[in-house]
């Protein structure tokens, strides 16, 4: 029986991240062809005349970027696009305007561990991504905690994968 449920959380987790792919593979279909080309070039080689490309501040630039795209890969199929939640199958608690995402905390162990109908993605996403998403919905839909949320605190509040055994 506890395998079982093992078996359906890892399944539900791994069908609501392939919806959420989708939608975002939806999303993109519409870009340009030549950007699509150039995403799968490899990068031309400058000439001597042309100035380097200016680098960017991966790590502040990655991080809100990445919060959006991993919170509409995992997140988005249940919260919705614009994080009101939704009811009918299932209930999906609304993330927009969330008094409960003031405390860092609170969303990260959630993330991590799932809670009622929610799966966990302890062990299926690293505590960069979980920091990312957390950071992402505490700073979007109406939420306006920024105070940031740091990989090592994720990391700190993670522990065994769990088990319904």
């Amino acid at each position: 029986m506890a395998i079982g449920m093992n078996l359906q959380r890892l399944l539900v987790a791994l069908l609501l991240s392939l919806l959420a792919s989708l939608c975002y593979a939806a999303d993109t279909k519409s870009a340009p062809p030549e950007k699509k080309d150039a995403e799968t070039q490899p990068p031309a080689q400058p000439d001597a005349k042309s100035s380097p490309p200016a680098k960017a501040d991966v790590k502040s630039s990655s991080a809100a970027s990445n919060g959006a795209r991993l919170y509409k890969e995992n997140c988005q199929a249940c919260h919705m696009a614009d994080g009101k939640g939704a009811t009918g199958a299932g209930t999906y608690p609304a993330l927009a305007n969330n008094p409960k995402l003031q405390t860092a905390a609170y969303p990260v162990v959630i993330v991590m561990y799932g809670k009622a109908g929610m799966p966990w993605f302890n062990g299926l996403l690293t505590p960069e991504e979980i920091a990312a998403i957390v950071g992402y919905v505490r700073t979007n839909f109406g939420n306006k905690y920024a105070e940031p949320v740091t990989t090592e605190e994720v990391a700190k509040m993670k522990g065994p994968v769990p088990t319904d055994e």
